[in-house]
């Protein structure tokens, strides 16, 4: 991190930071309102991206790992663990954007330093890297600030994208900037990528070619691989259920989506009185909203923080609606269903996971709208494991349909689960080539700085 930089790069990061000001001050009377408006807004969301811990020094070479929210700090979980076997000495720092991510990113790593990403003004960017000290920064999937890339590089530090993918809407964004993107794709040293397709989006963007790796993707290494019984009649237990129940589960909803799966479940549930909805919303904090709707279509509920204390208070004939007002169970949650539907589909938000409940060996639904998970979908339904949806009227059709067909209900369901099997591998990948490159680009630095010594 002793490297200076030149005047080039300096006059860039100004730039930068005037664009940010500029775009800062715009934005301004949008953060005020929101912070009164949802105070928590302005004290979880922005000021932690301004405000930077104490510089704590490392013995061993480290590792930072960047993943914006939740879907990308659980991605890595398994590659962290790689990592860590395979360098003990190794310290491996983790950032995230939201305070979702955080407080997931706290609960799964809690022997490592957990940050937040700092916003990209060349001074907050300057501070992390003299906070984190790193040898190696990878970005999960891809986020690329200028700044940040920039002083990396700047700086020496070996700069990398693992589980990278870049949807269709995003690559078509970066085309539009291609003039100022490429050359902050050409300063990143490697890619390790999911799918052939997601390198040619990578090499149209300015990645040179030998430099992108098809490896796979690492959440798939990161699925359940146990006994989902087991793990089911654990999550029933604490649910208070008795595994004669029938449960639909809305995984990573929003607004609108709940409504309707509201009232499928009250339609449904004339004909299967054993029948149980579980209401998982993307985001949390919409608890109190989807507790009104709730109220307005005169359906009782109880909380999923409630159970801890009462299991068997929901899932009892007349049951009330189960919803999750928890963070980072939903994967367990999804081994207790026999129906999934994986929200931010039915409405245009792209979708979200539908590989977790694929490695449980669930019966799962998508609307239309899965354009964030493009190529996990394809794959699902290549081998016949997934269920895409148009609306609300054919969900319910086809909930009503595996309902009475519990046979075909078996058939899908194992199929997802081979699929998820035989796709694991990527964790290995990733790991030989990220400490590969560490320590050739180590070994460099330790020639250049002899020579240096005996100039």
């Amino acid at each position: 991190m002793k490297k200076s930089l030149d005047f080039q790069t300096y006059l860039f990061m100004f730039f930068l930071d005037s664009l940010y000001l500029l775009a800062f001050l715009f934005i301004m009377p949008y953060i005020l309102v929101r912070s009164i408006l949802e105070p928590p807004f302005l004290r979880e969301r922005i000021l932690p991206r301004f405000m930077l811990p104490k510089k704590i020094r490392t013995k061993g070479p480290v590792i930072w790992i960047h993943g914006v929210s939740v879907g990308e700090i659980l991605a890595v979980e398994a590659f962290v663990k790689e990592l860590e076997n395979r360098m003990p000495e190794m310290e491996i720092v983790l950032t995230t954007t939201t305070p979702t991510g955080f407080k997931v990113a706290q609960k799964t790593y809690p022997h490592h330093r957990i940050y937040y990403f700092p916003m990209d003004f060349s001074f907050l960017v300057e501070e992390m890297f003299n906070l984190v000290q790193p040898d190696m920064a990878l970005l999960v999937e891809l986020e690329i600030w200028p700044n940040f890339v920039t002083y990396g590089k700047a700086k020496g530090v070996l700069l990398g994208v693992v589980n990278g993918r870049i949807t269709l809407n995003s690559f078509q964004n970066y085309q539009k900037l291609g003039f100022f993107f490429r050359p902050l794709f050409q300063k990143i040293d490697f890619f390790a990528v999911q799918t052939e397709e997601y390198k040619e989006r990578f090499q149209s963007l300015g990645a040179d070619s030998h430099k992108i790796h098809v490896l796979g993707n690492l959440k798939f290494d990161n699925l359940f691989s146990g006994n989902p019984e087991d793990l089911a009649w654990e999550t029933r237990k604490k649910l208070g259920l008795t595994g004669k129940e029938l449960v639909i589960l809305g995984g990573s909803t929003h607004s609108g989506e709940e409504e309707g799966l509201v009232e499928i479940y009250g339609r449904l549930k004339k004909k299967f009185p054993n029948l149980c909805l579980i209401l998982a919303p993307r985001h949390p904090r919409r608890t109190p909203e989807i507790l009104k709707m709730l109220r307005a279509y005169g359906m009782e509920w109880i909380l999923r923080s409630q159970l801890d204390k009462n299991p068997l208070s929901w899932s009892k004939p007349p049951s009330k609606i189960l919803v999750v007002d928890t963070i980072g169970e939903l994967s367990k949650l999804y081994s207790v269903a026999t129906l999934v539907f994986v929200g931010g589909s039915l409405i245009p938000r792209g979708g979200h996971n539908v590989l977790e409940p694929a490695a449980l060996g669930k019966t799962i639904f998508v609307g239309p709208h899965t354009f964030n998970f493009t190529k996990v979908v394809e794959f699902l339904k290549n081998h016949q494991a997934i269920e895409e949806v148009e609306d609300f009227s054919a969900l319910e059709e086809r909930f009503l349909h595996y309902l009475q067909n519990p046979e075909e209900r078996k058939e899908i369901a194992q199929r997802a689960r081979k699929a998820i099997q035989k796709s694991k591998g990527a964790v290995k990948s990733t790991a030989d080539l990220a400490l590969r490159l560490l320590k050739s680009t180590s070994l460099k630095k330790k020639r250049n700085q002899q020579k240096s010594l005996e100039g």
